[in-house]
């Protein structure tokens, strides 16, 4: 339903008149998981690469650099590949990529077919990884708190700490159900 139809939707989506004033919020939850899932599997090529023939920069300035460049949207998707692939390239590159010419041209070369075929969702790492965020959404949808003290409040107020308090502890399972799901 909910997750498979409107927040995993391969297409446009005509969102129910119920969750009219939700748009935003499915949208933004959208991008999200679409940037973590294209992210993941990115850094996971560049980290198989690298551990194969050449090294790259820390995990973390690869994935700030990854979130940089997938964050920021083209009009068109073959600039939007392209610039990807070219961050891709400059990530990968180090000082054994000049060594052998040859091999740098083929290695340049598969690191961009496979960086487009990430982007355009026909990776077999891509697909997993979002069928992992999917099945985490899945859970956490229908997740409930074993806190029978939390009861659920209507209306628009100001959040009570308890309310807080059930926040966090949601968004600290959905984090620990996340990262042993690969992420």
């Amino acid at each position: 339903g909910f997750v498979d139809n409107i927040l995993f939707a391969t297409h446009a989506v005509a969102i129910p008149e119920i969750l009219a004033m939700d748009v935003r919020a499915i949208r933004a939850v959208r991008e999200c998981t679409r940037l973590a899932v294209t992210g993941a599997a990115l850094q996971w090529m560049l980290t198989t690469t690298a551990t194969t023939t050449m090294t790259t920069t820390t995990p973390q300035d690869t994935g700030a650099a990854l979130v940089s460049c997938l964050a920021q949207r083209e009009t068109s998707q073959e600039l939007f590949q392209q610039r990807v692939q070219e961050v891709i390239v400059t990530l990968a590159k180090n000082e054994t990529m000049h060594q052998d010419d040859n091999n740098d041209k083929k290695l340049e070369a598969s690191l961009r077919h496979r960086t487009k075929r990430i982007l355009n969702g026909d990776d077999p790492v891509w697909n997993l990884l979002e069928k992992r965020s999917r099945n985490v959404f899945r859970d956490m949808v229908v997740w409930k708190e074993h806190d029978p003290s939390w009861i659920m409040q209507t209306g628009i107020a100001t959040r009570s700490r308890q309310q807080q308090q059930h926040q966090q502890r949601f968004e600290t399972e959905a984090k620990k159900r996340f990262r042993s799901s690969g992420f």
